[in-house]
């Protein structure tokens, strides 16, 4: 696989130390292949299964995606918040 990625012109992979994750603000240059790593698979799911997992996500307090943003969020105003010394 690794080969028939360098025949492609893929240098680095999200495995290699050179990775970093883009911040808001920053710009992606040159060529490069974007991935989500945290995104479930879209799967074909009955109406029943997709309301029985919307329930699941909802007594955990959303939808997975919505929690990590807000996650995220957060823990970004408590930094904020331990740079400017409050």
């Amino acid at each position: 696989m690794k080969a028939f990625l360098n025949s492609l012109g893929v240098r680095d992979t999200i495995f290699s130390s050179q990775f970093t994750p883009l911040h808001q603000g920053m710009q992606l240059v040159g060529r490069a292949l974007p991935i989500k790593l945290h995104s479930q698979v879209e799967v074909a799911r009955t109406a029943e299964e997709q309301e029985t997992l919307n329930a699941k996500w909802e007594a955990e307090g959303g939808h997975p995606q919505k929690r990590m943003m807000a996650a995220i969020g957060y823990m970004r105003g408590l930094m904020e918040a331990v740079q400017k010394g409050r």
